[in-house]
């Protein structure tokens, strides 16, 4: 909302607007106390409601008012919702440079004076986080850095600032605040930012400075950030012959990927741009190219003495010298066309002898859960092998004398020879959520998500429960794990605390005891290693504590791994991470590809796109087809799922702010959604206006995760598909008018993805790997429309096709003639999609299909990065000593 000239706020009448920032908007206007032209930036109208926006803007104030700096814009004055700063003369850098790049001496001058006041910001303890050319003026007196609206830092807040953080962060973990062509790749990756990520900026600025072109460019935000992370801007002096080879040294370890290789002080910059700028063009110096060969002369040698370091000390360390041997680190991509799920964790376990590792890996071309399989990798081997008759295998772990590999499939405990031969069940196991096995042959496991810790004999019979479960405290128990006597074990017990948060601990107990003991809070699964470490995660950082497994005590604090980011699943708190105990540690990073939704046409051609890339869990269209609801989380954690709402070809706005937040559904007259949030159960159901004016309505509280739903076109029930004890996945009837609940479909199968048809007498849904429709109401009258697989089955809006993904990826039609009764047609192929983009609350890439059928709005991948599996051998040097 733009303020009228003579608008008067407290003493400062405004004259005229100079311009809008996300943060505010700033106006020329006149101190009439002083008779002083001065700036002030107002908190724009439609945040001045909002506390979050109100604390930053006031931070703000707070972090401007301690830099005192003559290359720092001086703050007056603050107000209730305004701050009042110096009038500055002249123009952006951004302006400036879209005239071209600026004079070598101009680049130097105006270098060394923004680097003095990052200097002079990070000595005070704050950090700028938005350092662009359109932060920085340029006036008579020099460059003038403002807008520290993003930073962190600076003065400690105020009690009531406090509170408010604590309820709402101002920066959450994982987000990202900034300008995405200057920004540090950790703080793409949502990591704590500190100078040095200034000095990232900087030396983006530094470059574009010089050459009059951006270091990073990208057609699309993706590729964009593929640049930043993996990229390397073209050389300087390519774009600009003359410059110094000293500048363009300086600017390139300020755009080092790693922060530690970067420059670690803005003042250090300064001296050296200071040092260019009075060295002239003596800075082209040969000692600078020759220690430049030196250094990569250096790499190579060190990258062929690692590789026969490895190659010789491996055999040594796994024939039990490990004690011995040096800390060494590799990595090991994954077999061609196969990756992990991106949000549904399969696990990974490492052989107690350190030699062999066993993963849970999907096929490409398959895009169905059973298209899991193990796959194993001797560390002395080139290899990596699949394991026959581990079809849909998820969660593996070793016995204890490293001859057989337990694991989760088709509803049960399973185990299999590690050299080989049949797969033989052991008891049933739903949804079984970790395993381990003792010396002595018993096995304790999950077997469902709402299971205590149960055991049984490794030759098979009934699991009986070992822990207890009170369900006014524990949400979930997970990821058994002996300790070494084989009767003591720990296990991850996620609770509710007295204010009805849930948070995980590690526990001990004992198999001739039912008394828990927490070990640690906020922890992950969790490994002993001898002689005395305990290694869990928090969240994406692993950590090592000291533990006495014979009293089940901890002492110290606990340090992280120097290793970067382990994949973690917080709705499971799970870390992807195993490790034996001769100290082999095996980890994936987290898995980042990013989605976007796109429209094809019946060919598979893209037609355009919707939204900007992210992390795509679920969506829907609505009933007019002129909007998509979408669950999207920007860091690929279910913690922080929302619900957006985007209006096709249009705005995205949010509506909902809680996370945790899976499937999503329009009512049939689009005023409504319906979706799935584990906020405070196992993926219950709610339902809200779109409006935002009415509250949020429970639909359905139960057990059982609810994995997908759709709503009946008269709007008085929803069929779901819930996990169910005894009998897996079946479709249960939600009426709306009582919420009575009663099932629908109930098979020894997984039964998924119903979708009611638009007359409402039908429901198409996924079973035992086919497609099949009946009758609704339920008359037991049911048609299978495929013979070769299909998977999230969608009806045409006339009522006259249903669509399907086949195994491979291919989209599927067969026309629907009704009468009495039904007959389809032969099934005939469209277009192929990925279907490694598939969401999990998805069971295709496929979101939605027009109202004409001749587009479908499909979510693909808008990069292919591989993940590899990390090795580290004798892990316990890295905490030697603490």
């Amino acid at each position: 909302m733009t303020i009228a000239s003579g608008t008067r706020l407290g003493p400062y009448e405004i004259v005229a607007p100079i311009g809008a920032g996300g943060m505010g908007e700033v106006y020329r206007a006149r101190d009439t106390r002083l008779d002083r032209a001065v700036a002030v930036k107002i908190l724009p109208a439609e945040f001045a409601q909002n506390a979050q926006f109100k604390l930053r803007f006031a931070r703000e104030a707070k972090t401007i008012s301690q830099l005192s700096h003559p290359n720092i814009c001086t703050l007056y004055d603050v107000g209730e919702n305004y701050i009042v700063m110096e009038l500055l003369d002249g123009e952006s850098l951004a302006d400036r440079l879209s005239k071209g790049p600026l004079p070598l001496r101009e680049v130097l001058k105006y270098g060394v004076q923004i680097a003095e006041a990052l200097g002079k910001a990070h000595r005070e303890g704050v950090v700028h986080r938005d350092l662009k050319p359109g932060n920085i003026m340029i006036t008579k007196s020099g460059a003038k850095l403002l807008d520290f609206g993003l930073a962190k830092g600076g003065a400690p807040p105020s009690s009531a600032e406090s509170e408010a953080t604590v309820q709402k962060p101002l920066t959450q973990e994982g987000y990202v605040l900034g300008t995405f062509q200057y920004m540090a790749p950790e703080q793409l990756a949502g990591e704590e930012p500190d100078g040095r990520t200034d000095i990232f900026a900087l030396g983006a600025v530094l470059y574009e400075m010089a050459t009059g072109k951006r270091a990073f460019e990208g057609k699309t935000k993706t590729s964009l950030i593929a640049a930043i992370v993996s990229g390397d801007p073209k050389p300087m002096t390519e774009l600009q012959p003359l410059t110094p080879a000293a500048l363009e040294h300086v600017v390139k370890k300020c755009l080092a990927k790693d922060r530690e290789d970067r420059w670690q002080s803005a003042s250090d910059i300064a001296e050296e741009l200071r040092w260019i700028s009075e060295a002239g063009s003596q800075s082209t110096s040969a000692p600078l190219k020759m220690r430049r060969k030196v250094r990569e002369g250096l790499a190579w040698s060190v990258a062929v003495i690692l590789a026969v370091a490895v190659a010789v000390l491996a055999p040594l360390y796994w024939r039990g010298v490990s004690r011995k041997s040096p800390l060494m680190r590799f990595s090991i991509s994954l077999p061609p066309n196969t990756d992990t799920f991106r949000f549904d964790a399969g696990g990974l376990a490492v052989s107690p002898d350190g030699s062999r590792v066993v993963i849970s890996l999907r096929t490409l071309s398959s895009g169905l859960q059973s298209g899991r399989q193990l796959w194993m990798r001797s560390l002395d081997s080139p290899e990596t092998v699949p394991l026959p008759e581990t079809a849909g295998a998820q969660y593996p772990f070793w016995s204890a004398d490293g001859k057989f590999i337990g694991f989760f499939a088709g509803g049960k405990l399973k185990k299999i020879a590690a050299d080989g031969g049949p797969a033989q069940s052991i008891c049933d196991a739903p949804y079984g959520r970790g395993g381990t096995w003792n010396r002595d042959g018993t096995i304790l496991l999950v077997p469902d998500i709402n299971s205590p810790i149960a055991r049984v004999s490794s030759a098979g019979g009934t699991p009986t429960l070992v822990t207890t479960f009170d369900r006014r405290e524990d949400v979930r128990q997970r990821w058994p794990s002996f300790l070494p006597d084989g009767q003591h074990f720990i296990y991850v017990d996620r609770r509710k605390d007295s204010s009805g948060s849930q948070h995980p601990a590690v526990m001990a107990s004992s198999l001739d005891s039912a008394i828990p003991k927490q070990i640690i809070d906020d922890a992950s699964n969790a490994v002993f290693v001898p002689p005395d470490w305990l290694v869990f995660s928090r969240r994406e950082s692993l950590m090592a504590v000291r533990f006495d497994a014979r009293n089940l005590r901890v002492s110290g604090e606990p340090v992280a791994l120097p290793i970067g980011k382990v994949g973690y699943y917080p709705d499971r708190n799970f870390a992807y991470f195993a490790t034996s105990p001769n100290g082999t540690l095996v980890y994936l990073p987290p898995n980042r590809s990013s989605t976007q939704m796109r429209w094809v046409d019946r060919d598979g051609r893209v037609l355009g796109s919707e939204d900007q890339p992210g992390y795509y869990i679920g969506a829907s269209l609505s009933p007019d087809g002129k909007r998509v609801a979408f669950t999207r989380t920007e860091d690929g954690s279910a913690e922080r799922a929302d619900i957006w709402i985007h209006d096709i070809g249009g705005t995205t706005s949010r509506f909902t702010f809680d996370g945790y937040c899976g499937t999503v559904r329009w009512s049939p007259d689009g005023k409504r959604l319906f979706f799935a949030s584990s906020a405070k159960g196992v993926a219950d159901l709610y339902t809200r206006p779109i409006s935002g004016s009415g509250r949020t309505e429970t639909v359905s509280v139960s057990r059982g995760y609810k994995e997908t739903f759709d709503i009946s076109p008269d709007g008085k029930f929803i069929l779901t598909s819930e996990q169910v004890p005894g009998t897996g996945v079946d479709l249960m009837l939600v009426s709306l008018s009582d919420h009575q609940v009663t099932p629908f479909v109930r098979t020894p199968a997984t039964d998924w993805a119903p979708a009611f048809s638009p007359d409402g007498r039908w429901v198409a849904y996924f079973s035992t790997g086919q497609i099949y429709v009946r009758r609704f109401p339920d008359t037991g009258e049911q048609w299978q429309i495929t013979t070769a697989g299909g998977f999230d089955p969608k009806w045409s809006r006339d009522g006259n096709a249903i669509f399907y993904t086949s195994p491979d990826g291919t989209v599927m039609t067969t026309a629907v003639r009704r009468g009495g009764t039904l007959n389809f047609d032969s099934p005939r192929p469209l277009f192929r999609c990925d279907v490694s983009a598939m969401p999990e609350g998805l069971s295709s890439p496929v979101v939605g299909v027009s109202n004409d059928a001749q587009r479908f709005l499909v979510v693909t991948k808008t990069d292919s990065r591989e993940i590899p599996f990390q090795i580290v051998l004798n892990w316990p040097e890295m905490v030697k000593g603490r």
